[in-house]
């Protein structure tokens, strides 16, 4: 499973600049080894409740248990999707921007008060929530990365402007109950600190040393990407190789989600005026280095994708989802979103999550704005309508 990495408002606004240059070739399809598939099939066994709860996003930690932020509150089931109860730390709003989910049980909020940051966190599924110190810093984006349940670090954002951002990183040893500073770049410009020039978008940390900081920086042709391997205390930019396609005008760089303790994937995207293209990148050591192992041709604006192993995924341009078993360069078409829709339909897959090689989950935007939560057993060949509902505390 994917992590998902939650991106805030100013960024938000640079991935949408990038999607309106995309957006001026676009049409509803994938272009380049995607292969249509055959025996497509939608279990019509269940019907859609039109009462089902409008939920835009999920993310599953396992076949059971999963978590969804909208309307400024947080949710959290444990049967599948089925039910959700509203686990929202009384007294706060939230966005997703600003939580991060590490466990099926753990999860963190990061709350901007102008003047500093107060942490709320949970440690048994948002039954209860506790408070960190407050952290007196003034910021603009919060992103956290947890490695363990004690340790994990936080980025706060500063100053942040056109191909700039100045950042402080802080690390917690007690599962967030405290924080330190690790490095300042408001104060400290030593040569190994991070530059900055770019907009740092995500961070994520493999164990206590190993790190990444991506961003993304206009008209940049290689990926933005500094590692740490003491911490965080030191930066140094990684050599990716450069994309294969070389008309592009910029990229867009995720933070590596590793499956292992060397085996990783990242996620770059290139784009133009009138293309796009989705690179996949591999390591097998840890992500010391890493080697393009696959790459797309996007047309649409809804590609997404998410894997459970370097060589075991899905992918999606909206109208259609897509699997791969035998490396990145073999994608093979399993459904189409009007075979669960109807053939009218204007509808468009826009979230998809898979927690193992047969359960996943995918998210459906039909007419009105209304979301459409569907499962699958076996790998996203079939697929039911879950029909979530939300209980109350008095209803359990």
């Amino acid at each position: 499973m994917s992590n998902v990495k939650k991106i805030g408002v100013f960024f938000l606004f640079i991935v949408l600049l990038i999607i309106s240059l995309v957006a001026c070739g676009s049409s509803t399809s994938i272009n380049g080894d995607l292969q249509g598939g055959s025996g497509l099939n939608v279990d019509r066994g269940n019907v859609l409740d039109e009462d089902a709860m409008n939920i835009p996003n999920v993310q599953m930690m396992d076949e059971n248990v999963g978590w969804s932020v909208f309307n400024n509150s947080i949710y959290r089931t444990v049967d599948g999707g089925r039910i959700w109860l509203d686990v929202t730390p009384s007294g706060i709003t939230t966005t997703s921007d600003y939580v991060y989910f590490h466990t099926g049980n753990r999860a963190f909020i990061a709350s901007n008060e102008n003047t500093h940051w107060k942490i709320y966190y949970t440690k048994n599924g948002g039954g209860s929530w506790e408070t960190g110190e407050d952290i007196p810093v003034a910021g603009a984006f919060a992103n956290f990365s947890f490695h363990s349940k004690t340790e994990g670090s936080l980025m706060i954002t500063k100053n942040p402007g056109l191909n700039y951002s100045e950042v402080i990183l802080l690390t917690t040893k007690n599962g967030g109950k405290s924080w330190s500073a690790v490095i300042d770049e408001t104060k400290d410009n030593s040569e190994n600190m991070l530059p900055h020039s770019g907009n740092k978008t995500g961070i994520a940390f493999k164990d206590h040393k190993n790190g990444w900081i991506v961003g993304v920086k206009s008209q940049h042709k290689v990926p933005w990407i500094y590692k740490t391997a003491d911490g965080g205390i030191s930066w140094k930019k990684q050599d990716i190789p450069t994309p294969k396609n070389n008309k592009y005008e910029g990229v867009w760089t995720e933070v590596p989600n590793f499956f292992n303790d060397k085996v990783g994937m990242l996620f770059v995207q290139t784009y133009s005026r009138d293309k796009a293209f989705s690179h996949f990148y591999t390591t097998n050591d840890g992500g010391e280095t890493w080697s393009e192992s696959g790459t797309i041709e996007n047309k649409s604006d809804y590609l997404m994708h998410d894997f459970v192993s370097s060589t075991n995924g899905w992918m999606s341009d909206g109208k259609s989802l897509y699997r791969t078993e035998a490396g990145l360069q073999n994608w093979i078409q399993i459904m189409a979103v009007k075979e669960i829709m109807g053939e009218t339909t204007d509808s468009v897959i826009v979230s998809l999550e898979f927690v193992s090689e047969t359960k996943g989950w995918l998210i459906i935007r039909g007419e009105g704005n209304k979301y459409i939560l569907c499962d699958t057993n076996d790998g996203g060949m079939t697929w039911n309508f879950t029909n979530p509902k939300l209980m109350t505390v008095r209803e359990m």
